[in-house]
């Protein structure tokens, strides 16, 4: 600032407006430079498909302080896996060991 005055606190108290600061170089934009920046921003389709959700819904995120970060599986994830292997592998074993009609 250039205008480096003192304020007290009985100034403050009085409530003095404060001094008027010069045009600080403010940008105006107009609408159409808005418009054509969102057109910009949004004409790209978002990188988010079936295979990546899925990926991050069964391993946990990196951690970020590890240089090679390797993504460890979801205990929610092991746990459904484990049970619907199980339930296959039921099935199979009760339908192979079935006595003959």
């Amino acid at each position: 600032m250039t205008n480096d005055t003192e304020r007290t606190a009985e100034q403050i108290l009085r409530g003095r407006p404060l001094p008027t600061c010069p045009d600080a170089g403010i940008l105006t934009i107009s609408a159409t430079e808005v418009v054509a920046a969102f057109r910009r921003r949004f004409e790209t389709p978002p990188d988010i498909g079936i295979w990546k959700r899925l990926f991050h819904t069964v391993f946990e995120a990196p951690n970020p302080f590890d240089a090679k970060p390797r993504r460890r599986m979801r205990l929610e994830a092991i746990m459904l896996g484990t049970l619907a292997l199980t339930a296959i592998a039921l099935a199979m074993y009760f339908n192979l060991n079935a006595p003959p009609r």
